[in-house]
């Protein structure tokens, strides 16, 4: 009969199982809400990922993975153009209160864009940690 345990103590966790946590670790990461821990994350799904191959945790490595870039590259994008506008309106409307309160008006809309983003950010977020605890790809 085959032991599960050594001398010092219960054997080590399989490493598919330590991969998990790290999935699950991922998600975490994502869900609080600051950037350097979405960003700490990515660095963790890309060092897990190679391990992962094969099996249901690559899909979400690469769900983590694509989901960060795609908030980064839209927020980048968004603020870019945010601030263009935004700026641009300040300036040209800067001795007209109506003109003022349209510009905040705009920067408000922008607002808006970065909430929605953040809610698809949280909506992959959950998505793919469901399908983590039920053992699927996403």
């Amino acid at each position: 009969m085959e032991s599960t345990s050594t001398l010092d103590g219960p054997a080590p966790p399989a490493r598919s199982d330590n991969i998990t946590v790290m999935a699950h670790l991922v998600y975490l990461m994502y869900a609080l809400p600051t950037g350097i821990t979405a960003l700490l994350g990515l660095v963790v799904a890309y060092a897990c990922r190679g391990q992962a191959r094969g099996s249901y945790l690559d899909s979400h490595f690469r769900w983590q993975i694509r989901t960060f870039w795609v908030v980064l590259a839209v927020g980048l994008l968004v603020g870019a153009v945010a601030i263009a506008v935004v700026g641009g309106m300040v300036h040209l409307f800067q001795n007209s209160t109506a003109g003022i309160l349209f510009t905040v008006g705009v920067g408000y809309l922008f607002l808006c864009l970065f909430l929605l983003l953040s809610l698809w950010f949280l909506y992959r977020t959950i998505k793919g940690w469901y399908f983590l605890f039920k053992e699927r790809e996403i």
